[in-house]
């Protein structure tokens, strides 16, 4: 399939529960999000921690190195700590790299469909943008990707894949590396659900950038933490442009007791937990719909014509899922967060 260019639209905002529950004349505590890949679940270390963050010293800047959340990323992701680059979030670390890599007009090529910060980012600096389809089942298609990014800076790879869930084995990322000469980003907002990860290629390719978070699996999309872990000379020149103290004191100790041993282990069942869940939602979705294979924290449903008619009538009940019917690449479809056997079983009620 010969890539496209697909027209850019702007990020588009969810709205707030606030909003969802003004508009449907209900408690706002009683909208639950299926849209947002959010976990249920806060660890208990993370609980602890905030409850001993009361002297924390907000009225000064954290340290702008992040000297010790650094020690316990590189400790967790087994690399340097010089190899780690610190954001508020995966979306600015995202941001960083193409205000590193895709100033003065260089391409940008994206493997679609996929997240749409790859390509908000990539307008913003002004560089053209060449969309490569993935192939059936959703599948990377490497040879068209690494013919496309010819010449290009920068190609993005979302890994395991949002909004379509599949994953990629480690050998086809590492064949897109051989294939091409540009700066490859390898999201891996969802890498703890599907056991595997691109970090051991770091050390043989200098080009490979790999994205986490922690708002995902370890349940702190409200604190704002992601990082990168790449080369040293890479690492070095995102370091130079990326904004200064954007991870707040809070933060940062909250990240701190999410990575440390006692909380891994309890990211770990939780993703377990919704591992369960996820067998179960599809298992019970599929008896009257297609639901995609996933191996991260949510589905993608086909619908059909019913899309926007399920949305809204959810949204009516305080169910919000995520509406991607209307893009090009993903017709009737919408995506499912999979949270709680209780939330779940409120929305498997309400779908009917």
């Amino acid at each position: 399939m010969q890539p496209s260019t697909i027209v850019t639209e702007p990020y588009a905002w969810e709205p707030s529960s606030r909003q969802i529950a003004l508009e449907n004349g209900l408690q706002e505590e009683k909208v639950i999000r299926f849209d947002m890949n959010t976990t249920p679940y806060i660890l208990d270390t993370v609980r602890q921690r905030l409850d001993q963050c009361r002297e924390l010293r907000v009225n000064e800047y954290p340290a702008p190195d992040y000297a010790s959340l650094r020690e316990s990323v590189s400790g967790y992701c087994n690399t340097s700590e010089e190899q780690v680059v610190l954001c508020a979030g995966a979306d600015e670390v995202i941001d960083t790299i193409a205000k590193t890599f895709l100033q003065g007009g260089r391409r940008s090529v994206i493997s679609e469909p996929t997240y749409s910060m790859f390509r908000v980012v990539s307008q913003a600096y002004g560089a053209p943008i060449v969309g490569v389809p993935r192939t059936s089942g959703f599948a990377l298609d490497v040879d068209a990707l690494a013919d496309a990014a010819r010449d290009a800076a920068v190609a993005w790879v979302c890994n395991p894949n949002s909004p379509t869930g599949n994953v990629e084995p480690v050998k086809k990322i590492r064949e897109l590396l051989e294939k091409t000469d540009c700066a490859v980003v390898v999201d891996e907002a969802y890498a703890e659900f599907c056991g595997q990860s691109a970090l051991a290629l770091v050390d043989r390719f200098d080009r490979l950038i790999v994205v986490r978070t922690l708002s995902k699996a370890f349940g702190l999309a409200g604190a704002r933490v992601g990082y990168a872990v790449t080369n040293e000379a890479v690492a070095q020149r995102l370091n130079a442009v990326r904004l200064p103290n954007s991870i707040s004191s809070l933060s940062s100790e909250l990240a701190q007791a999410a990575l440390s041993p006692e909380g891994i282990r309890q990211m770990r069942a939780n993703v377990a937990r919704i591992a369960d869940e996820r067998l179960r939602m599809k298992k019970a979705l599929e008896k009257k719909i297609k639901a995609y294979p996933s191996v991260a924290n949510f589905l993608l449903v086909d619908v059909g014509d019913a899309a926007g008619k399920t949305v809204k009538s959810l949204q009516k009940k305080g169910l919000v899922v995520r509406d991607l019917s209307q893009k090009p690449l993903t017709p009737g479809c919408i995506r499912i967060t999979i949270r709680s056997a209780e939330e779940n079983n409120r929305l498997l009620e309400a779908l009917g």
